[in-house]
């Protein structure tokens, strides 16, 4: 049985540290298997668990199957019992480690082992053995040799020294092989210092124990060559002549022999550094300067001009105070390791590159060693996304890595990139990339460097960016800046609400807004005024945004060609959401997807910034972005489909309204009943207790007067006036007076329109108690007596009585209560008759409020319990509430003080266990008066502020019951 190393997979790094473990691990397989913890050696079992082991390090970081682990225990025939004693083996091994013990992590049946590159002697080498490299091919031969001597220095013996096992010993050639390499690259780079004797010593040492490697013997032959030992040289040459032909049967190579040649007539060329170049050794290649050895200041200066490429700053340039300033002290920020990341992103046009170049410039003294400019084009008209590997060719170029030099592949050039700019103090500015993977590999490794990254996705991928994601200016910046452009004398001219207005219709992008004050600026004779009126025109808005290259309508389609095409449909369909803003449900009708789904849709927009997350999964888009979104949709989506689109979302505003609306307001009685019922919706929210339905309805209130408008534009008249009615409760709660008045004044035109006697008298009865919470009494009455008629003309009963007892309620509040009795009388005697308890109750009730205010309080007890008994009945918690309250309040007028704090508590308790917080608060309000009339001021303060909290929670800061409570806690302070 053989085993192989393990495949690189995704998602398994090489290494990687583990927090949980605890103390400082080392491994050494340089030579024979070790192993520390805090310094101290780890006595390790025998060879099989040290190949476990070793196993383990081959694939650090990554799981190993058990199955992987068998094979390198046992290569022949594993036991039966193979899988436990790999189990017991590991255990074995936690044992060894110590305090160290949780680096060795089980997964299921694998196995993973946690250790950084640097506590792995391997992994420490073959970076020093790369960074060697790259430094030699950079010229920096000093530095390079310094690198490749601690490279080597780390080696004791032969790598894995006494471990077999297939790949086990397959790494182990292949560290071999990599430490005789860069002995040949020490070897050459000492030859190229000038170290002769150094050279000779390694070269000869070596090519004893490798007498068939040729590149090594070329070495050889050259140092002892330098080193005046021409004949040792020539001798060195028969040794591998002869141990070609015993050994391999093959004679010398042709370079072999014209080394060989070369040495004979004592050549000249042999003491220059050409010469390492025609033997392709030492780490030279063709196309190298070999003209004469160099210090590593001139290396320096010969391969890093001083590059100066960032373009103009703007002289417009305004606004972003904040933002300058926090990419400004990121920019001077010291930095322990890495370079310096900032990542603009934005939405197109609100000017990422226009702040980058800004604050590049003002950056610029701090970075000596030169700036850099790229264009990555992730976003452009034009063509596909700059190629990294072609970035960085032009990047090495402006470094002065020309011809040849610069190497084929995309590692090999960001590795060369990354040694250019080692210990250099330079700027990098990477403008319009599009994703985290263009980026990587043009970063630099060094701390003393600093990148300024602008993209419309947010890099969130960028691992050490501090992300910066700009908005469009705010109202200020926004009209400076047409000041900045036109000119602040121009705009002065102008009345002070044009320009404010022309922001406004830029949406305050920084790109609409420059497009508009060039062209405004180009025409003498226009004025902000006709400005307006251009942009207000949306068929033709984005024409007016358009000068020469600088189009809005042309950056917006870059975004939206690089969508796929289910990112343009809910890209296109949200644009027509009634709402500034939107949820994930509504998303989902619109999108007609389910949730999870409408989720990764949205937020992949707002990875893009083609939408906003003022919150957790609720979104909003640009008005200029809705407007090119909204043109959009209208040329590639079919009538029908936007029409089947607007119907999901209608059926899932009222199918959720209504859903809420069960628990704010579970005794409603306002739908008409004549078949026009709540429609169902998959896309329809469910609620499970009161507050999670009152946040859904705060959240979203201020969409119901949208989407009311827009169900009128849509002639969804009976959807409008059911939506309506089913509100009024939650607006009436809140306090939301005028947005009530708009919205039932277009329920009232809708049902008219409808011819729906039934819908009309609904809606009338709604406007009518709108403009009774405005204390328009006298006009709501009027209504009421409408609605009583139309509703005795249908022989709708019920309505009736809602009308009439709503219309005893105004004589009532404008000192008729008499007359309101004697409605309220009707009300509960037809009510009666007609078997509906809950209007009878509801009319007993108001009755028995009425008595009480009179000081009736036998009459008003008598009506209470009755009220009392029915809302019990009929299972209506919300109703018994307010008759405990009522109660509670005759009870105290009657002197009754320890009863009515006992209802007062009753009522309490029943609406908190219904979740009902709009009756809440006057429960604890009406018991703090009784307690304080009983001198209990403690307990009274405490449900004093409990009321006032209740109140706030709902919304309501200032209402004749809230000013009574503030009074009350000031009498109490005082």
């Amino acid at each position: 049985m053989t085993v192989d190393p393990l495949p690189e997979t995704a998602g398994s790094p090489r290494t990687g540290g583990d927090p949980t473990s605890t103390g400082q691990l080392s491994f050494s397989v340089l030579g024979s298997l070790e192993a520390e913890v805090d310094g101290v050696p780890v006595r390790l079992g025998g060879r099989r668990e040290q190949r476990l082991l070793a196993s383990l390090l081959i694939n650090a970081g990554r799981l190993v199957p058990a199955s992987y682990l068998i094979g390198t225990m046992w290569p022949e025939s594993p036991p039966k019992t193979a899988v436990r004693q790999v189990s017991n083996a590991i255990a074995r091994l936690r044992h060894d480690l110590g305090v160290a013990r949780s680096a060795v992590i089980t997964t299921g049946s694998a196995y993973r082992i946690a250790t950084s590159s640097a506590s792995l002697d391997s992994a420490r080498f073959e970076a020093d053995y790369r960074h060697g490299a790259e430094l030699l091919a950079a010229g920096l031969i000093s530095q390079a040799a310094g690198k490749l001597a601690d490279a080597l220095a780390l080696w004791r013996g032969p790598a894995f020294d006494g471990l077999d096992g297939d790949a086990i010993e397959q790494t182990a050639r292949r560290l071999d092989e990599e430490r005789l390499a860069a002995c040949e690259l020490l070897i050459g780079a000492r030859l190229r210092l000038g170290e002769t004797d150094a050279a000779v010593r390694e070269a000869f040492d070596l090519a004893s124990r490798h007498p068939t490697r040729e590149t090594l013997q070329c070495l050889t032959m050259l140092a002892l060559y330098r080193a005046g030992r021409g004949a040792d040289a020539l001798r060195a040459f028969d040794r591998t002549r002869t141990a070609l032909a015993e050994e391999l049967g093959v004679d010398p190579s042709a370079e072999l022999t014209a080394l060989h040649q070369q040495i004979l007539r004592t050549d000249a060329e042999l003491m220059e550094d050409s010469s390492l170049v025609r033997y392709g050794v030492g780490g030279l290649r063709a196309g190298l300067d070999t003209g004469g050895r160099r210090d590593e200041a001139e290396a320096r200066k010969a391969l890093f001009p001083r590059p100066a490429q960032l373009p103009a700053d703007l002289p417009a340039f305004g606004g972003r105070a904040a933002e300058l300033a926090t990419v400004l002290e990121i920019g001077r920020r010291g930095q322990a390791a890495g370079p310096r990341l900032v990542a603009i992103d934005g939405m197109p046009g609100v000017g990422k590159t226009a702040l980058a170049v800004h604050a590049a410039h003002r950056l610029a003294p701090l970075f000596p060693d030169g700036q850099l400019f790229v264009n990555l084009e992730g976003f452009s008209p034009a063509g596909d996304p700059v190629d990294p590997a072609t970035a960085l060719e032009g990047l090495l170029r402006s470094l002065g890595i020309q011809g040849s030099d610069v190497p084929a592949g995309t590692g090999e050039r960001a590795a060369l990139f990354r040694s250019c700019l080692d210990g250099k103090r330079i700027l990098l500015v990477l403008d319009n990339a599009i994703s985290a993977t263009q980026v990587c590999p043009l970063l630099p490794g060094s701390a003393s460097c600093g990148v300024l990254i602008t993209s419309r996705t947010r890099l969130v991928d960028l691992d050490g960016a501090e992300l910066l994601s700009l908005e469009p200016f705010s109202r200020a910046d926004a009209v400076d800046l047409l000041g900045r452009i036109v000119g602040p004398s121009r705009l002065k001219k102008e009345s002070p609400d044009a320009a404010d207005l022309v922001a406004s219709l830029c949406g305050d992008l920084p790109l609409a807004l420059a497009v508009t004050a060039s062209r405004l600026r180009a025409r003498a004779s226009w004025t902000l005024d006709f400005v307006a009126r251009q942009l207000r025109d949306e068929r033709n808005r984005f024409g007016e945004l358009t000068a020469g290259e600088r189009d809005v309508a042309g950056a917006f389609r870059v975004s939206y060609l690089n969508l796929s095409e289910a990112e343009r449909r809910v890209f296109r369909r949200l644009s027509h959401h009634p709402g500034a803003a939107f949820d994930l449900s509504s998303t989902a009708a619109m999108a007609q997807v389910d949730l999870g789904e409408a989720r990764r849709l949205a937020e992949r927009l707002v990875d893009v910034n083609l939408l906003r997350q003022p919150s957790m999964d609720r979104y909003e888009m640009h008005d200029l972005l809705r407007s090119y979104a909204r043109e959009l949709l209208l040329a590639e989506e079919p009538e029908d489909q936007r029409e089947a689109m607007m119907r999901r979302l209608f059926d899932y505003y009222r199918c959720t309204v209504a859903a809420a609306m069960e628990f704010i307001d579970p005794d409603s009685d306002d739908e008409p009943r004549d078949g026009l019922e709540v429609p169902k919706s998959e896309f329809g929210q469910s609620f499970a207790d009161y507050d999670q339905a009152a946040h859904w309805m705060d959240n979203q209130w201020q969409n119901v007067l949208p989407v009311a408008v827009a169900m009128n534009h849509s002639q969804h008249y009976s959807d409008l006036v059911l939506f309506c009615s089913s509100v009024w409760r939650y607006f009436d709660n809140r306090g939301h007076y005028p947005q009530a008045r708009e919205i039932h004044t277009l329920a009232l035109s809708a049902a008219r329109a409808t011819g729906n006697l039934a819908l009309e008298y609904q809606a009338l009865h709604n406007y009518g108690l709108t403009l009774w919470r405005a204390q328009e009494y006298t006009e709501a009455n009027r209504l009421f007596t409408e609605v009583f008629e139309l509703a005795a003309t249908a022989g709708d009963v019920r309505m009736q009585c809602r009308a009439k007892g709503n219309s005893a309620l105004t004589h009532w509040l404008t000192g008729e209560p008499e007359k309101a009795i004697e409605q309220l009388s009707w009300v509960r005697d037809t009510a009666q008759a007609t078997g509906n308890a809950l209007i009878e109750a509801r009319a007993r009730h108001r009755i028995g409020l009425i008595h009480t205010e009179k000081g009736r309080h036998f009459e008003a007890a008598g009506e209470l319990d009755r009220a009392l008994r029915l809302a019990h009945e009929n299972e209506s918690a919300d109703l018994e509430a307010e008759c405990f309250i009522a109660l509670g309040i005759t009870s105290r007028s009657l002197g009754d003080n320890a009863l009515a704090i006992t209802q007062f508590g009753t009522a309490a308790e029943v609406l908190e266990s219904t979740g009902n917080r709009s009756l809440q608060p006057l429960a604890h309000q009406e018991m703090a008066t009784t307690l304080d009339i009983i001198g209990e001021r403690s307990k009274a303060e405490r449900h004093h502020r409990l009321a006032l909290r209740l109140y706030t929670d709902l919304g309501i800061s200032d209402s004749p019951e809230v000013r009574e409570l503030r009074q009350r806690l000031n009498d109490h302070s005082a």
